[in-house]
């Protein structure tokens, strides 16, 4: 549960500092967004678990997954954009923090969290416990005779 909320919670991080480095404001009008990159950014770490669970690699950018939540990215991007061009500054708003919100939450499902997940196997994998010297050696010529 806590990999699948990583993007969301650096995506988010991310999102704040683009909203104050543009000047976006956070007001009545686009604080509705946060439960729609919330869902967005949820959606994506599960979609990358769940193909890491089933083939126990992080390299999910060359993946049908990785292409798959990329260009679903870019089509919530292209949707909510698309509101950037309104002339009401509320659904102005809105549309600029879809569009950023998404868009650090597809990145970070994309580069973060296979790195995390590929820090963690090699975490694992330096932990298991290894042969002995002695049961690690080939018993070949070594057997005991009858």
């Amino acid at each position: 549960m806590v990999l699948a909320l990583l993007p969301v919670a650096v995506g988010s991080i991310w999102m704040g500092g683009l909203m104050g480095w543009f000047g976006i404001p956070l007001n009545p009008a686009n604080i509705m967004t946060l439960p729609l990159v919330i869902g967005i950014g949820v959606t994506n770490g599960i979609h990358i678990l769940n193909r890491f669970a089933e083939e126990k690699t992080a390299g999910i950018l060359a993946k049908s997954t990785g292409k798959a939540v990329f260009v679903s990215g870019l089509t919530a991007i292209a949707g909510f954009g698309s509101l950037m061009v309104a002339k009401h500054q509320g659904i102005r708003s809105l549309g600029e923090v879809m569009s950023v919100g998404v868009t650090t939450c597809m990145i970070a499902g994309l580069t973060f969290l296979p790195a995390v997940l590929n820090l963690i196997l090699r975490w694992l994998g330096a932990h298991k416990k290894q042969p002995s010297g002695d049961n690690a050696q080939s018993t070949l010529g070594r057997e005991e005779p009858r």
